[in-house]
């Protein structure tokens, strides 16, 4: 009898260490599965194939009979399948249905929620593609404490999850959960890329078409204009007789305007053959003195015949040596006239300096004691069609597109074009050009001497 206790007692602990063997086999298997499912939709970055792979390892691996992943909108209130083929049986549930759903549940709560036999659990749905199931595993999918969606489960037969299992099915959870969470922000970040180069495109494809437009307008606006301009200076000129002073005032009004209009025409002109790259520049060495004294004798002409009444001192002011730059001399001085005509315009007391100095590069500057420029304006200084200065009473003076034009002008230099002001301070403007750019010919030998 002793023996037959002995043979059982065997026997028992025999069964007993089989099926501790059997489970630590089953646990090892489900971690083994976890990291597996967990490697392979790590550097999956796509949304729906995370989770089509997710319930297709999961499924195969745990041998599960249905396994689903249901995503939540927030926004839209809803939670719906997140499966690639997604299924009419299948339709979006309300995130505040916690009393007949499952899965609302869940989200709600942000918990676990195992339903050991679904005949007795008033909260789950049956899926007629699944009329088998017996009980239900949900988790919620969660990321930084936010549930994302939701991990469910379904088995063919009843206590179908035990603790172990499901602390691993958990454990995997997180694991979607962060793959899931990283391939929508990828998702995101690729749409987000793929709206901005369509926009920047459709952005460009009516730059384009507007700087077409623009040169093709001015082209034909220059014609007519020429011979409105030309006739006004000849019949200013008395060529067809004396003007009655009736006449004489809204004649030179004809030929002022039409001047201002043809301003107006070569800077959009300028501005379109920039902005479609068909201006070409004239490049070569530049002496600047000369061209520096020949563009302030303009402002002083323009001082004493069309701003006579501001009181004004204009200067030259040049630190030696002053190197040549290489330039195209005429894009040059347009720059320059058009930032020294500003400046005599806008300045009605005081002084215009402009002053010249080589440090890293050539810088050229017009500084005025003119009303200044609000700070708020600055930004938008340098697009076409701002006015300067539009807070003063000189509104309305200048085509608006002096600026931007000399600003890119500059830049095909290899330069720039700055400002500094300061509101009825009065405003600095700082032309930069290269000393050497690349690509420069060999600077003459007159040259070098007269920068030394």
């Amino acid at each position: 009898e002793s023996q037959d206790q002995i043979d059982a007692y065997t026997h028992e602990m025999e069964e007993i260490v089989d099926l501790r063997a059997r489970e630590l086999s089953r646990k090892a298997l489900q971690l083994e599965v976890a990291a597996e499912v967990s490697g392979k939709i790590a550097t999956i970055l796509d949304p729906h194939a995370v989770i089509d792979e997710v319930i297709e390892l999961i499924q195969a691996r745990f041998k599960i009979y249905h396994v689903e992943i249901w995503l939540v909108d927030w926004d839209a209130g809803v939670i719906a399948s997140g499966s690639s083929k997604p299924r009419t049986s299948l339709p979006p549930i309300s995130i505040q249905d916690t009393a007949s759903s499952v899965i609302a549940w869940v989200v709600r709560h942000g918990k676990t929620l195992y339903v050991s036999d679904v005949r007795e659990e008033p909260r789950y749905r049956l899926d007629p593609e699944f009329p088998a199931s017996r009980s239900e595993l949900a988790i919620p999918l969660k990321f930084s404490g936010r549930v994302i969606g939701v991990l469910n489960l379904e088995a063919e037969h009843r206590h179908a999850f035990p603790k172990d299992e499901i602390a691993v099915l958990e454990s995997l959870a997180n694991e979607v959960a962060v793959s899931m969470h990283n391939a929508q922000v990828f998702d995101a970040l690729e749409t987000a890329n793929r709206e901005l180069a369509q926009t920047t495109l459709q952005a460009k494809q009516a730059s384009m078409l507007k700087s077409r437009f623009l040169l093709n307008a001015s082209h034909k606006l220059r014609t007519p204009l020429n011979a409105i301009i030309g006739y006004s200076e000849t019949i200013l000129s008395g060529v067809y007789g004396e003007i009655p002073d009736t006449a004489l005032d809204r004649q030179r009004r004809i030929l002022e305007n039409g001047r201002h209009l043809q301003a107006l025409i070569e800077d959009m002109l300028d501005l379109s053959s920039i902005e479609t790259g068909h201006m070409e520049l004239s490049l070569a060495w530049v002496d600047l003195k000369p061209l520096l004294e020949e563009v302030t004798n303009a402002a002083r002409a323009l001082h004493q015949t069309g701003y006579p009444d501001h009181d004004i001192q204009l200067r030259l002011e040049i630190e030696e040596p002053l190197p040549p730059v290489w330039a195209d001399v005429d894009r040059l001085r347009y720059i320059l006239i058009n930032l020294m005509s500003n400046a005599v315009k806008f300045t009605e007391s005081g002084e215009v300096v402009m002053s010249a100095r080589a440090r890293k590069d050539v810088q050229i500057s017009i500084k005025d004691t003119g009303p200044g420029i609000r700070e708020e304006e600055l930004t938008y200084l340098f697009e076409p069609f701002q006015h300067q200065r539009g807070s003063t009473s000189s509104e309305g003076k200048g085509t608006g597109l002096g600026l931007p034009v000399s600003r890119l002008l500059a830049l095909m230099h290899g330069g720039d074009l700055t400002v500094d002001s300061v509101l009825r301070r009065g405003s600095t403007f700082t032309l930069s050009l290269p000393i050497r750019p690349a690509g420069a010919a060999a600077m003459p030998d007159t040259a070098r001497e007269s920068s030394a």
